[in-house]
């Protein structure tokens, strides 16, 4: 790392760049080492909000941390979640613009510049980049990093240029925002899944718009386990319920699919069962469904360059859309959580830029 220039006043610091992390040392030295060259600038600081680690992760990061000087702080918290984390680093940020990544990324070589760009028209708020899988990743990561991101499995509403179906929203795993408007907004609510979309959600209301910025690139490392995959699955279909019912103007018609994709064959089963002109209906459904199965399996092949794919992605497919429906049954029928931004909980006086010392 380029050695830093010391005593860079609040003036000075452009970015801010805000890193919750949760038992996670090794990954969060790994995201260190991506970011040298970024960290070396003198109009970046960077914020760590530990969570709580058990791993003795801020004593591995301290002699990262040290040559920075006043642009390296590190923030302790108890188990407060992600949420908490990020409205620390807002609080105590002095950029201009927050950038935020989260410890399983690495950052690809001009990320930061291509994240910021967008910013240059005075009308953008908020601004994210697109993820993908590293390509040394294990097979089941590389599957999993295709159903997260696929176009035509998602409609590219997690990071395309153009989206189908829904509307773009920036993600915190890769997200830049105007401080002053994070600010606005209350920052983010706590809930676990969920609150960067609300984050974006709540700056465009302001009147300001969300970028894709297609160049900044992370490398975002997938789940391992098809049950933790679901798990994830099935908390990102309950949350985005609970958001479309605080909310309305958040549940775009995509969000519902994957309940209506199931609800209409388990429809089209009982339509075969029943037989007559009813059957006729099912087998059509059954029939444009597998083709559509077949499409995303010769798409995760071309994608994913393993044998493989062909039947694994239809079959995850499947299973992907399973957890999330029953999560928005969850989302349907469940208390909704509060879902305010909790910016004021760590900077009482939010809206006067003042923040509590950390």
């Amino acid at each position: 790392m380029q050695p830093p220039r010391q005593g860079t006043g609040a003036s000075d610091v452009a970015v801010s760049l805000v890193v919750v992390t949760y038992n996670r040392a090794a990954e969060l030295l790994g995201l260190l080492r991506s970011l040298e060259d970024d960290l070396a600038r003198p109009d970046v600081e960077v914020i760590l909000v530990d969570d709580g680690s058990t791993d003795a992760t801020i004593d591995r990061v301290t002699p990262v941390f040290g040559p920075l000087g006043d642009r390296g702080r590190i923030i302790a918290q108890g188990r407060e979640g992600p949420g908490t984390g990020r409205n620390r680093g807002i609080a105590a940020a002095r950029g201009r613009l927050v950038v935020f990544v989260d410890t399983d990324c690495l950052a690809h070589p001009g990320w930061l510049d291509a994240l910021r760009a967008p910013f240059a028209d005075a009308e953008v708020g908020i601004a994210g980049g697109p993820d993908r899988s590293m390509p040394d990743d294990p097979l089941l990561a590389r599957l999993v990093d295709y159903l997260m991101t696929g176009f035509l499995v998602t409609g590219g509403v997690r990071g395309a240029a153009r989206t189908r179906g829904g509307r773009y929203h920036p993600r915190s795993f890769n997200m830049a925002v105007r401080r002053e408007a994070a600010v606005a907004v209350g920052g983010f609510p706590t809930i676990w899944y969920g609150e960067d979309v609300l984050l974006s959600w709540r700056v465009t209301r302001l009147g300001l718009r969300a970028a894709f910025a297609p160049d900044a690139w992370v490398y975002h490392r997938r789940r391992t386990t098809l049950s933790g995959w679901a798990r994830q699955l099935y908390r990102m279909g309950r949350a985005r319920l609970w958001m479309g019912r605080h909310d309305p103007g958040l549940l775009d018609p995509l969000y519902l699919v994957p309940l209506a994709e199931w609800t209409a064959g388990l429809g089209a089963v009982a339509a075969i069962a029943a037989g007559g002109a009813p059957r006729v209906v099912g087998v059509t459904v059954v029939v444009a469904a597998a083709a559509f199965l077949a499409a995303i399996g010769i798409d995760g092949w071309r994608r994913v360059r393993h044998l493989v794919a062909l039947v694994a992605t239809p079959l995850m497919f499947l299973m992907r859309e399973a957890a999330y429906a029953l999560g928005s049954l969850a989302g349907m029928t469940t208390r909704i959580p509060d879902l305010d931004g909790a910016l004021g909980r760590v900077m009482p006086r939010a809206q006067g830029g003042e923040a509590e010392a950390p």
